[in-house]
């Protein structure tokens, strides 16, 4: 199988997308274990390549070297030093992933340019990313920079994933749909608040982090009501979330009864908002249990792939291979 055949490019971007899931997933149990100092120095850990699996193996005067450099109480865990190193050491693979399908879009350099310099904007962000990676760990993880790292991770993920929908636009046998006005409105609606949502769920994440230090990681169960009205308006929107995409889905009833990749993303939709709410739900009344906030970050990243999915193929330009109207 030649590199630069279309089935190896779809096989590369599809293993680059599902490599961002798993480092995105990492992300949320690095940031949810406060593992994120784990490795106090970058591209290195404890100035090592292969981070110490004990304390023996590191200098006597480790800590006052790190004091040093400007990191106050470094205290090495072998837990989160290799959760954070297991993290970097996934992102690294991802960044090959995205290399090795950079070389072969080269083969539609001509034929679909615009498929090649998507998939080059998206390996020159991965070297932005990694860049910033070591800009929070330099920030001795400021809560904005965190933000920020995860919002260039989801504009990566946004770029394949549109790559892969339109190179695979016909293998799912997906037609061309005529959505009415109000269907195309809702749909719009719903990803522009699911957007918002994870704009004010990172805003919440800062608000919390900044009050556990404050409270010395002391009375856990407080800490959620004291972020304030981020937290209580992304609460209370989950509920108009919830409707939109319940509007959406009954108005898209009818693809229901039609074997696609669209019916599945409908379903999926609606499933990951349930689930999304739910974790929330267990978040806010069982003291932030750190498993649950990287399972709600990783909710929160499935959610928007699918609805940008979504997105892609409602309003795709591509010549029709039949018609079907949907009535508002």
């Amino acid at each position: 199988m030649s590199i630069f055949s279309k089935t190896t490019f779809l096989f590369l971007n599809k293993l680059t997308l599902f490599s961002l899931f798993i480092l995105i997933l990492a992300g949320g149990v690095v940031r949810s274990t406060g593992s994120g100092m784990g490795c106090p120095d970058w591209p290195k850990c404890f100035d090592r390549y292969i981070p110490p699996t004990s304390i023996d193996q590191l200098p006597v005067n480790y800590q006052q070297v790190y004091k040093d450099r400007g990191y106050e109480n470094t205290t090495f865990n072998v837990n989160k030093t290799w959760t954070e190193y297991i993290n970097r050491l996934i992102g690294a693979i991802t960044g090959l992933f995205i290399f090795a399908t950079l070389v072969s879009s080269f083969q539609f350099l001509k034929s679909k340019p615009f498929i090649f310099y998507l998939v080059l904007a998206s390996f020159l962000l991965v070297g932005f990313q990694a860049w910033l990676g070591g800009k929070v760990v330099e920030s001795n993880l400021h809560a904005l920079m965190i933000t920020a790292h995860m919002f260039v991770a989801l504009i990566i993920l946004g770029i394949l994933l549109y790559t892969y929908i339109i190179s695979v636009h016909s293998n799912f046998h997906i037609k061309k749909y005529h959505f009415s006005t109000s269907v195309s409105l809702v749909l719009s609606l719903c990803f522009l608040f699911t957007i918002i949502q994870v704009a004010l769920g990172t805003q919440v994440r800062e608000a919390v982090d900044q009050i556990s230090k404050m409270m010395n990681f002391a009375d856990r169960g407080t800490w959620v009501e004291l972020a304030g009205a981020p937290f209580f308006i992304h609460r209370s929107l989950s509920i108009l979330v919830l409707t939109l995409n319940v509007i959406l889905f009954v108005k898209t009833r009818a693809v229901l009864m039609h074997s696609s990749f669209l019916t599945l993303l409908l379903r999926l939709n609606i499933s990951l908002i349930l689930l999304q709410i739910i974790s929330g739900v267990v978040l806010s009344y069982l003291d932030l249990p750190p498993a649950f906030q990287a399972i709600h970050l990783f909710l929160a990243t499935l959610l928007f792939s699918v609805q940008l999915c979504m997105v892609f193929l409602f309003f795709n330009k591509m010549k029709p291979e039949s018609n079907f109207v949907l009535q508002s």
